[in-house]
């Protein structure tokens, strides 16, 4: 964990209120509060004379650890796990230089986490990337609570997200967004298949259908068994919202070959395809980015790459609106127009 004390000055490290095993913790009024005994915690790992020796998270971290201190703990945590990634490591020694870092965990507010977005945007960072600050806190305070070294309400993240949303302070950078390259698909696909049996998510299968169905994440949770129909090859979206009508419908839409090869294939739990939260899944693809350094990119945005897709496949506006039920013509024809239809490339086949 040399890295995180080289991302500390010396003032952050007289600031930090970490104390180690055998020294004294200050409390909020400035008193002093005794080390605190062996606890039950997490244990982690310390270096003692140049060996690690195994000592509880809690007593290295102290009653009172800040954020930086967490983040560091975090990092020591998923050292050597396959969901360590550069972009990952780089963005977190990132935070820990922040001013955020200093404060004490379990004192985070939601206004303290707001004014965090505000001084980075003011400072010219962009809306992703802040969204990712707010990202990786959650991931670190959720961490750190459930291993016992810290009692704080997640719901001040969570808060502070749907504030900064409102605010325009977190969301893409870009809002017609960019193309996702067949490389980072690539990339993505082998991320999943290697955490295959560690998530409960098939997000392998869950990216692929998305850009060939042109489903939202929002609609793919909600598509039901008995909604298919094998001979027309089409599903069913239940409740679909139009941007100009008050009441929602259902609305039946067309399916590619590879879509209704992933459907076909998915076990059936109950009544749902997908019976998973579309937050969860959004979650994971953002984790699966940051880890490897996919910026700008959201699971939405694999809904536009495919209707871009189908018009480079040669299909017509109107065909693309029978699979995609987007009935914006803006949108279509921005589509349209980045989709180059004598690249007629051939797609990997999903049937396995």
């Amino acid at each position: 964990m040399d890295i995180w004390m080289r991302t500390m000055s010396m003032d952050d490290q007289r600031d930090s209120e970490v104390s180690r095993p055998g020294d004294e913790g200050i409390g909020d009024a400035g008193t002093a509060e005794p080390a605190q005994e062996p606890s039950s915690g997490s244990p982690t790992t310390e270096l003692v004379h140049g060996e690690r020796t195994s000592v509880h998270a809690q007593d290295v971290l102290g009653r009172r650890p800040t954020l930086g201190a967490l983040i560091g703990w975090y990092a020591g945590l998923i050292q050597g796990s396959r969901s360590r990634r550069q972009g990952i490591d780089r963005h977190l020694v990132s935070l820990a230089g922040q001013p955020i870092a200093r404060k004490v965990a379990k004192s985070l507010t939601t206004a303290v986490l707001v004014q965090h977005a505000q001084s980075r945007r003011l400072a010219g960072v962009k809306p992703s990337t802040i969204g990712v600050d707010l990202s990786l806190i959650h991931t670190v305070l959720e961490a750190a609570k459930e291993a016992n070294i810290v009692s704080i309400d997640l719901e001040v993240v969570d808060e502070a997200r749907r504030r900064c949303r409102r605010d325009g302070l977190i969301g893409s950078s870009d809002k017609s967004g960019r193309r996702i390259t067949e490389k980072e698909l690539k990339d993505l696909d082998c991320y999943f298949a290697r955490e295959d049996g560690r998530m409960e998510l098939p997000m392998g299968d869950l990216m692929w259908f998305a850009l060939y169905s042109t489903r939202r994440v929002s609609e793919i949770c909600r598509l039901e068994w008995q909604d298919n129909d094998p001979n027309e090859q089409t599903g069913l979206v239940r409740d679909a919202l139009h941007p100009h009508e008050p009441t929602a419908r259902h609305k039946k839409f067309k399916m590619t070959h590879e879509a209704w090869g992933i459907v076909n294939r998915q076990r059936r739990m109950n009544e749902y395809i997908f019976p998973y939260k579309a937050r969860s899944i959004g979650i994971a693809f953002a984790r699966a980015c940051l880890a490897l350094d996919i910026a700008d990119v959201t699971f939405d945005n694999l809904r536009r790459e495919g209707m871009i897709r189908l018009f480079e496949r040669g299909l017509t506006l109107a065909q693309v609106r029978e699979h995609a039920l987007c009935d914006t013509l803006e949108t279509l024809q921005r589509c349209q127009a980045v989709a180059r239809p004598d690249l007629r490339t051939t797609r990997r086949t999903m049937l396995k």
